[in-house]
């Protein structure tokens, strides 16, 4: 019955620490390269391998995309861009180097030989003040959005937010490794002393005979 119920621990044991690697593992890689990549560039946008994910502050582009969303964005060539595309781009009327915007292509131009793109939001009334030279492009939208998620991805950028996603689990894992190796010691001990025991029986057995 104890050999039975030590075993159903055991296992136990090992589910929740797979559980927790799945978990955590993924959550802890991920936000730790993203953080990684925003310190060392801070005037590019974090990528994991061609896709971008972007959050959506404003209501610029409602109903098809609303403030707050998370979008993925493709790397693509600005040669490939046509005219109903949706881009997110460097804005070019902002004095901050690293703001993004996601608008819609209204036109695909040639300034002085040089590609660019007339913008406009959906929910706007009027094209954007200024063209978007094809060297602002961070990629075009491909469709995938997180309705809210992008609110959750600024906290998790914040302070709390990096304690939570990655802190946390980082203190989960370690935990669970240290109570595996203390369960573990135990075990062993105990191992030990059942053979000892025996040990002595059997002495104790042959000293009598």
């Amino acid at each position: 019955m104890e050999k039975t119920k030590n075993s159903f621990k055991h296992k136990l044991g090992i589910a929740i620490g797979i559980i927790l690697c799945v978990i955590c593992i993924p959550i802890i890689i991920i936000n730790s390269f993203i953080i990684i990549q925003g310190l060392v560039n801070p005037n590019q946008v974090p990528s994991i391998g061609n896709t971008s994910p972007l959050v959506v502050l404003t209501d610029s582009m409602y109903p098809t995309i609303e403030g707050g969303d998370l979008i993925l964005v493709d790397k693509t060539n600005p040669e490939g861009i046509q005219q109903g595309d949706i881009i997110s781009y460097f804005d070019p009327a902002s004095t901050n180097e690293s703001a993004v915007v996601t608008h819609r292509v209204t036109k695909v131009t040639n300034e002085n030989g040089q590609l660019a793109f007339a913008t406009k939001g959906d929910a706007n009334t009027g094209d954007d003040k200024m063209n978007v030279p094809a060297n602002k492009l961070v990629g075009k939208y491909n469709g995938s959005r997180y309705a809210g998620i992008g609110n959750f991805c600024m906290w998790m950028k914040s302070v709390p937010g990096i304690i939570v996603c990655v802190g946390i689990p980082l203190i989960l894992l370690v935990g669970y490794d240290i109570i595996r190796r203390r369960m573990y010691a135990k075990k062993q001990e105990k191992t030990e002393q059942d053979l000892r025991a025996e040990l002595d029986a059997l002495k104790k057995e042959k000293a009598n005979s």
